[in-house]
């Protein structure tokens, strides 16, 4: 999320949209509000911490940024491809948001924190 020194985060996009560098890593800075034609490819690592966090949102945040990058892999007409590591593939939300969508995930989500809501 931050470089070294100013104008240095511009070069470095500069030189992914030259086809220069071909492995890009980086945090959510990178799957938002950018333009890269030649990803094809996205990784999503530990998605376990936001699945099972503390924090009631997490999932809900990491829900978005799934559907964020998987808008970013495989533009300008190409296949694009996300993986996920997880040691829970079996995750009901998980497993909601990858087959049904993120409406689905959302209606699902919101019936979690009703359930949590009426046992408080």
């Amino acid at each position: 999320d931050t470089t070294s020194r100013k104008g240095a985060l511009e070069q470095q996009l500069a030189e992914v949209h030259r086809g220069g560098a071909r492995i890009l890593i980086g945090t959510q800075m990178l799957a938002k509000g950018h333009h890269f034609p030649d990803v094809t490819l996205v990784a999503l690592l530990d998605v376990d911490g936001a699945l099972f966090s503390a924090d009631f949102r997490s999932a809900e945040r990491f829900a978005q940024l799934y559907t964020q990058v998987a808008g970013r892999a495989g533009r300008a007409g190409k296949q694009g491809e996300v993986v996920l590591q997880t040691h829970h593939p079996e995750h009901p939300l998980l497993q909601t948001l990858l087959y049904k969508g993120y409406d689905a995930f959302a209606e699902q989500a919101l019936a979690e924190r009703r359930m949590i809501d009426r046992k408080s």
